[in-house]
């Protein structure tokens, strides 16, 4: 026995000797056991629903319910059903047919009377192994819905920043649009310019075309971060937050082109971007990067 296996056991029978046997046997062989007990079955049902014991052995053959009877009881209720195991005994109901009937019913486990102390303690043993099986499995998923929790919270987190920062580039690029289309209309003004300066003009009229286009894509964005934001992050956790917005402005239908103008980076830039992009994203050299995060919803 484990030094952890502290344990309340109930124990129902109709006959007061059967169950004061049973009573000393725990005491003897169980160190760890806290013996609860009576005669009566519906006695033993509101025990076993505010004190919640792990383990119950429960007499079949009871004049007021059954052993039967209150196994299917304990299985019915929810706040006890799935935290104890039941041991059913009996000395009339021995046959293979009513070891079926009480395993059906959900019982751990059936012995017969009168007693081998030998199979009583292992059935019992096999019990508190249940018992101590249950508790890890429930330790183990109470640890997963605290880790599932954190994660969403820390998802919500990075989206919120995500889409602060998409705002905050949308801000950007209005200010950059202003600034363009008065940059660019000073410059187309002038009779005689250069080339550096035609370059500046073309420049500053991609930034501007850029800009509108992400602007009349804005509400489309908004609608992105609600599903496609979330969905991308959980799939693929290793990306950084560069290359989800990378990852984003193509999924609203933004070209590398009008990407360079509005990041204010070269296409070598872009290009060497989505490269990386592309395999993180796992894509075939075959594969088309705006079709496959179109059908990222």
């Amino acid at each position: 026995m484990h030094a952890e296996d502290r344990f309340t056991i109930l124990i129902v029978d109709d006959q007061p000797e059967i169950v004061g046997e049973l009573v000393r046997f725990c005491h003897t062989h169980f160190a760890g056991a806290e013996v609860l007990q009576t005669v009566r079955s519906p006695q033993a049902l509101r025990i076993l629903r505010e004190e919640k014991p792990e383990i119950l052995i429960a007499d079949w053959e009871m004049p007021e319910m059954t052993g039967i009877e209150l196994l299917e009881e304990v299985k019915a209720d929810s706040d006890i059903a799935d935290d104890i195991s039941v041991i059913i005994c009996s000395g009339k109901n021995i046959g293979s047919a009513d070891l079926h009937r009480a395993l059906t019913a959900g019982a751990t486990d059936y012995i017969r009377k009168p007693f081998d102390h030998p199979e009583l303690i292992a059935r019992i043993s096999s019990a508190l192994r249940d018992q101590r099986r249950l508790r890890e499995i429930k330790a183990a998923q109470e640890a997963l819905d605290r880790e599932k929790k954190q994660n969403e919270a820390l998802l919500r987190e990075r989206i919120a920043y995500q889409k602060n920062d998409i705002e905050a580039l949308a801000l950007e690029l209005k200010f950059n649009r202003e600034l363009s289309e008065a940059v660019a209309n000073k410059l187309g003004s002038l009779r005689k310019i250069g080339p550096e300066a035609e370059r500046l003009a073309h420049e500053f009229r991609m930034r501007l075309h850029a800009g509108k286009r992400l602007h009349d894509l804005k509400q489309d964005m908004d609608t992105v971060h609600a599903s496609f934001l979330a969905k991308l992050r959980d799939r693929f956790p290793q990306l950084s937050d560069t290359e989800i917005e990378l990852a984003t402005l193509y999924r609203i239908g933004l070209s590398s082109n009008e990407i360079a103008a509005v990041r204010g980076i070269s296409m070598h830039g872009v290009k060497k971007s989505r490269q990386r992009l592309r395999r993180k994203l796992g894509l075939e050299q075959e594969q088309d990067l705006n079709q496959f995060l179109s059908h990222i919803e």
